[in-house]
């Protein structure tokens, strides 16, 4: 029997990416919960540009999966039912689907990486888990919202659902902008990129036969997110949770959604599994392992933080709905005793960050 390393449970981009980087430092298992291919329909995401850094040092061109276009400028009826010009960090648009068959056929070609389905019952799974973890194995749950090996998730009361549509369209890079607005039920995005147009319904509470009507109304209250769009197809594909969720492991790493599944909100995920994936792949210890549950508690705490600003900005923010997903999100600011600590990777290890000396007065 091969002596793995780790075994990564997950294959989207949270778990090839652990991959990719614990291919570099020994033998690894990356077990399939399902065939491969793109888990979900395509549909456009955001990240900065350091996460294009990232996937070009790990051997991905992103020219498969993204025009480049930089993204500074965003049109925004957030505060305001008037849609305004917001200028903030540069972003550029990937299409995501796209991305995973990009790193999958990354990893295949790793002989280090033994690819191999993950039994389909989560008992078995977990039983298999315990068997590795008692040889020294670390183990890597990357396994998105389902978060297999954890010992606990948290699922925020309130939080919200998307459903994006898909349009093709010969407009130029202006409308493949950023743009979004909040709304009554939840808020609105739209992205682009390479000609493909994604909107995004989000929606505390929309139900499969609402859904259209939402849109509809959508597109009359804030009909910039639809410009340059094609009226007549408005059926958005199924939908998926978009909102925050957290997971308690006890005897595994968490890498992506599995560990902190960050609101969609924040279109934080894609760079964020990538920078999970290289210091889980680092940890070799138990003292890291300590530092990687750490690092993952400030995570969520910094997340919580920013989200929770972003919605009491909103102008819906006093609404019922705005208010409880708020709270549950301000819970997560002080649900955990742990104190505050910043872990970096130093020379490939996982190291904590001297806190700053006080200064006197």
């Amino acid at each position: 029997m091969t002596a793995y390393r780790q075994v990564v449970v997950g294959a989207g981009i949270a778990g090839l990416g652990t991959a990719l980087y614990g291919a570099a430092r020994g033998p690894v298992l990356l077990l399939v919960p399902r065939a491969f291919g793109p888990r979900v329909p395509e549909r456009i995401d955001a990240v900065p540009l350091a996460a294009i850094a990232t996937l070009i040092d790990l051997g991905i061109d992103p020219r498969n999966f993204s025009d480049l276009v930089r993204h500074s400028q965003r049109l925004a009826a957030w505060s305001s039912k008037e849609p305004v010009g917001i200028s903030g960090r540069e972003v550029v648009h990937v299409r995501r689907a796209a991305l995973e068959a990009a790193l999958l056929a990354r990893v295949v070609r790793l002989p280090a990486v033994t690819v191999a389905p993950a039994p389909a019952d989560r008992r078995e799974l977990r039983a298999l888990a315990a068997t590795w973890s008692a040889r020294g194995v670390t183990l890597v749950d990357a396994s998105g919202r389902a978060a297999v090996l954890a010992a606990r998730r948290d699922v925020l009361r309130g939080a919200w659902h998307a459903r994006v549509m898909q349009q093709r369209t010969s407009a130029g890079q202006e409308f493949s902008a950023p743009r979004l607005a909040a709304h009554e039920g939840g808020y609105a995005y739209r992205l682009g990129c390479a000609g493909l147009i994604t909107v995004g319904l989000v929606s505390f509470r929309c139900t499969a036969s609402a859904v259209v009507p939402c849109w509809r109304r959508l597109r009359r209250e804030h009909p910039f997110l639809f410009e340059g769009l094609d009226a007549q197809d408005e059926r958005p594909i199924r939908g998926y949770p978009a909102g925050l969720q957290s997971a308690q492991h006890a005897g595994s790493l968490a890498v992506g959604d599995a560990g902190l599944a960050r609101d969609a909100l924040a279109s934080q995920g894609i760079a964020a599994a990538l920078s999970e994936a290289a210091y889980a792949a680092a940890v070799e210890t138990a003292a890291e392992r300590r530092l990687y549950a750490l690092r993952m508690v400030e995570q969520r705490r910094a997340h919580a933080r920013s989200l929770h600003l972003a919605l009491a900005d909103a102008w819906p923010s006093s609404l019922p709905a705005w208010c409880e997903y708020r709270g549950e999100v301000g819970r997560l600011l002080t649900d955990s005793a742990e104190p505050p600590v910043r872990v970096a990777l130093r020379e490939g290890r996982v190291r904590p960050l001297a806190a700053p000396a006080a200064t006197g007065s």
